[in-house]
């Protein structure tokens, strides 16, 4: 199966996850932010456009660590299809420092894929969200999100609840934030300047 089969396959794993997603946002705006607390500021077309994004985002990431491996949402109700007792490794760094269970090549794969996985979130959030846009909001976003699919893994038994994951998922979402930074210093300096 080559890469464009796999993105094909998980778009379309992915799209209920969106659509269900894109409806809570509307259905938020619309009541909540409407109707509840009588706002009178209207969404721009480009701020719908930046949070549809980090939602799709979102919703491809559910589906590679959590839906993917197991959790499954059918018109009778969401089942765990997660065998096997609930798991957690809770020592740091416990892949590099255990050859004989994990080789470290195998482990440093590991990290980088976590870190990899989180950086968009670290671009997309302060994009869609400018308070965001400070560190402290950020790192509390990235590490809640890999909270998040941690404990559901755990919960539903489709995978390890590992604080390898949550260092590293959150390593990434700071560095797709920094990244975010220098590009908007770099390049909001030549568009005032």
């Amino acid at each position: 199966m080559d890469y464009f089969d796999e993105f094909l396959r998980l778009a379309a794993l992915a799209l209920p996850i969106l659509t269900a997603l894109l409806c809570l946002w509307t259905i938020s705006y619309y009541l909540i932010y409407k109707k509840w607390l009588e706002g009178k500021k209207q969404i721009g077309f480009l701020s719908a456009v930046k949070c549809l994004t980090l939602l799709v985002y979102l919703g491809i990431v559910l589906e590679i660590t959590v839906f993917e491996r197991g959790l499954k949402i059918t018109a009778e109700g969401i089942r765990w299809m997660g065998e096997g007792p609930m798991q957690m490794n809770l020592q740091p760094f416990f892949d590099f420092f255990r050859p004989e269970i994990v080789r470290p090549e195998r482990a440093a794969l590991l990290a980088v894929m976590n870190v990899v996985l989180f950086f968009p979130l670290g671009i997309l959030i302060p994009v869609a969200w400018p308070r965001f846009r400070k560190f402290g909001w950020m790192l509390l976003a990235g590490a809640g999100f890999s909270l998040f699919i941690e404990t559901v893994q755990l919960i539903g038994r489709v995978g390890i609840f590992e604080t390898d994951d949550l260092l590293f998922n959150t390593l990434g979402a700071i560095l797709g934030f920094l990244f975010y930074k220098l590009f908007v210093k770099i390049f909001g300096r030549r568009r005032t300047g």
